[in-house]
Order: C-alpha cells, then sequence, then structure tokens
C-alpha cells in the first residue's frame, strides 16, 4: 500500500537525487563564479553625443546592448541564488530527518537510498535478514516523509469499529 504513496515515491526520489542535488549547486557555483567573471569584464561604455550621423543602425546602440546584457547576466545570477538557496533548505530537511532516526537506521536508508546499495548487501554487513533490514528501512522511509511533509504524508489507514 505504502508504493502508491505519492510522498513516499517524491520521499525517496529526494533521497535518491541527493547526490545529484550536491552536484547541481556545484555547478551552479562555477556557473555564477563564471557570470560574475563576465560581469566584471563587461565595460561601461558612455554615449558619445555630437555630431555623429544616426539611424540605420538596428534596434539599439553600443551602449543599450551593453546595459541589456548586464541586466541578463545579473538576473541569471539572482536565479542562480534563489535557486541554490531552495535546494540547499530542502537538502538541510533530508538531513535533519535522516539523522532523526536510530544511528543503525539512518545508515541503512542513506546507504540504501542515497549511495545505492542494495539491501542484501546492507543486510549481509549488519547480520540480518534482506527482509528484515528493507521493511526497517520502508518503516524509516515512512518517518522521513512524515518529518519533510508533516501528517499528510501518512497512508490511510481504515479505521474498524468494534460494537
Amino acid at each position: 500500500m505504502q508504493d502508491f504513496n505519492d510522498y513516499m515515491k517524491l520521499t525517496r526520489g529526494y533521497l535518491r537525487d541527493y547526490h545529484k542535488m550536491e552536484a547541481r549547486i556545484k555547478a551552479w557555483a562555477q556557473e555564477k563564479a563564471d557570470l560574475l567573471r563576465e560581469l566584471s569584464d563587461v565595460p561601461v561604455a558612455i554615449s558619445r553625443y555630437g555630431g555623429e550621423p544616426g539611424g540605420g543602425s538596428g534596434d539599439m546602440n553600443v551602449v543599450e546592448r551593453q546595459a541589456d546584457n548586464r541586466i541578463k547576466l545579473e538576473s541569471r545570477c539572482k536565479e542562480i541564488d534563489d535557486d541554490t538557496a531552495e535546494l540547499k533548505r530542502l537538502m538541510t530537511k533530508i538531513e535533519n530527518a535522516v539523522s532523526s532516526l536510530e544511528p543503525e537506521t539512518c545508515q541503512l536508508v542513506w546507504e540504501h537510498y542515497v549511495d545505492g546499495i542494495a539491501w542484501y548487501d546492507i543486510a549481509d554487513r549488519l547480520y540480518l535478514s534482506s527482509d528484515c533490514v528493507r521493511k526497517r528501512g520502508q518503516r524509516a522511509l515512512a518517518d522521513i516523509a512524515d518529518i519533510l511533509f508533516g501528517r499528510k504524508a501518512q497512508p490511510y489507514k481504515p479505521v474498524v469499529l468494534i460494537a
């Protein structure tokens, strides 16, 4: 039944994509450094006034093109900052949720979902059955989803009233 819970799938996806998130942040930092270097190289031209003939030069002159380019570069830097901050917040939530588990459970969840180690390899290392490790991991995943998304992440459980 937990396989059909979207919050569980989302939590599983967050854990599996954790290393990709780290790589994105690193790539965005490099892109931002390149953009800032390019921004420092954009010259600040000054318009010339005088007897120069005008017209026929296109939509923008040199100064306007440089200003437009500068605005685009600064806008992209702002997008990178916003995306990086949002991703870091998510990664912090994931780290806090996983670290709230028991140390052994935390380690097996991290090894399976983030590092991609198979359940049976983890079970061999812990001297447990693979079914036991898998069930412990699924319960831990439900706990992590509960921490990340609140009570709405809990799957529907029918209530049976006995009279």
